[in-house]
């Protein structure tokens, strides 16, 4: 055994002991492909397996260790490590090798979902050979980490021309591509074949394969292609984008909406508010000060089913609720992030007016650090009572100013605080006190 293969069989065997999980994609289990049937008795199975199946028919070995180790993996797990065993006899007539072959591929297959560190000297032995489970060996192998067949594994690639065979090639041809020894190669023969596609499909058939060792370029060149592209295919392509890199989408509905002359296309670029909110099948991100004010800067005619979709956007959007476990001193970063985004955007006027809101945010955290929950909630209220009566005056010439979109991220977002914080009692007659105090705020 060579020693890099020692040292990764070592650090596979430490990764797989803390982690328990096996060392290749495990595929499960298509139980339709069993014709021994569903309620096959464990005694049956294995003595299939002691048997090295035997008086069975071909291919009843490898099909019994799996549906042991699929089915009943909880309670035969120490069996199958322990009995194993396929040895190879080279001098059997190649059929019987065959058979042979295809049992001790089976064998490392599941020692590797069990974490045995014996899999991979196993697979390897498979891998050197020129039996009919060689190139599978090598895909397990590189799933594991493992990447000693490249030359092979290039060929395979390049000069398949069945599709089924092409579809493995590739495949494996990509994981290599995590080697560091291979990855320029492999990134540049993935991406000519992908960019010299002419629509999204027939390019991601590609490119997807590059996104096992370079995601970001594989997310690049469908987006290459969507800026390229017009009308339906261009769509297509986007909506494809929002399932492999959703946080990019909100940048791509801007460039669609500045570029796309079909309106009825133009429009699906805006989300529907409540797919969002209520559904999570659209980004956040779609909520951020920066999309809002991108999307309230773009002109279209008032006629167009694309303005009327904008109008609607932008009159019930709220900013995102944050999850429940979001700590309440980072909402308060957040409320101070959206209170200097709303004065860049000019959403809220005058400068010494922001620092008196900033000033109460400081207040509320000190409050929050200190262990008083009710002097922040205090300082909370105050901010979120001062941007309502600010907007409710909002006009003219009044030179504190809050605008629309600046009162939904500001108003709505501190009452996301609020509601966090435990709230003040007084007794009956104190009432007054309270309410005083908070008009004196």
């Amino acid at each position: 055994m060579n020693k890099s293969l020692t040292i990764l069989i070592i650090t596979i065997a430490f990764i797989t002991e803390i982690t328990g999980q096996g060392m290749w994609h495990d595929y499960g289990l298509d139980i339709r492909s069993y014709e021994f049937g569903k309620e096959v008795r464990v005694d049956s199975l294995k003595k299939i397996i002691l048997n090295g199946g035997i008086n069975s028919p071909l291919g009843q070995y490898s099909k019994a260790v799996k549906y042991l180790y699929y089915k009943h993996r909880d309670t035969e797990s120490q069996f199958l490590l322990d009995n194993l065993n396929t040895k190879i006899d080279t001098t059997l007539p190649y059929f019987e090798r065959y058979s042979q072959w295809d049992k001790y591929y089976t064998d490392a297959y599941i020692l590797g979902l069990l974490g045995d560190r014996s899999a991979i000297s196993k697979m390897d032995t498979v891998a050197q050979s020129t039996s009919h489970v060689k190139k599978e060996a090598i895909t397990k192998l590189a799933e594991a980490g493992f990447f000693n067949y490249y030359d092979f594994v290039k060929d395979y690639y390049l000069n398949t021309t069945n599709q089924k065979k092409f579809i493995n090639g590739i495949y494996v041809f990509s994981l290599y591509g995590r080697d560091s020894r291979y990855t320029n190669e492999v990134r540049s023969i993935l991406e000519q074949k992908a960019r010299a596609q002419t629509n999204w499909r027939d390019i991601d058939a590609y490119a997807s394969y590059i996104g096992n060792f370079d995601y970001q370029l594989y997310v690049k060149i469908l987006n290459d292609h969507f800026e390229n592209s017009q009308g339906k295919e261009r769509y297509d392509c986007f909506f494809h984008l929002g399932r492999i890199d959703g946080d990019g989408q909100p940048e791509r509905t801007i460039f669609a909406l500045q570029n796309e002359i079909n309106d009825s296309i133009r429009a699906e670029y805006i989300p529907y508010f409540s797919s969002i909110k209520n559904y999570h099948l659209e980004t956040n991100r779609y909520l951020e000060p920066k999309f809002i004010n991108s999307l309230s800067k773009l002109s279209f005619d008032t006629t167009s089913s694309t303005y009327k979709k904008k109008k609607y956007f932008l009159n019930v959007f709220e900013p995102p609720v944050p999850d429940s476990t979001f700590p309440n001193l980072e909402m308060l970063d957040t409320l101070t992030s959206y209170t200097n985004q709303c004065y860049g955007y000019e959403w809220l006027k005058d400068e010494a007016y922001k620092n008196e809101l900033l000033n109460k945010i400081t207040n509320a955290k000190d409050n929050l650090t200190a262990g008083d929950s009710i002097g922040c909630r205090t300082e909370v209220e105050a901010f979120q009572n001062s941007i309502n009566q600010v907007y409710q005056d909002s006009a003219g010439s009044y030179q504190k100013y809050v605008s629309e979109e600046g009162y939904k991220f500001l108003y709505y977002y501190a009452g996301y605080i609020l509601d966090r914080l435990p709230e003040e009692t007084f007794p009956p007659n104190d009432r007054d006190v309270k309410v005083k105090a908070q008009n004196e705020k």
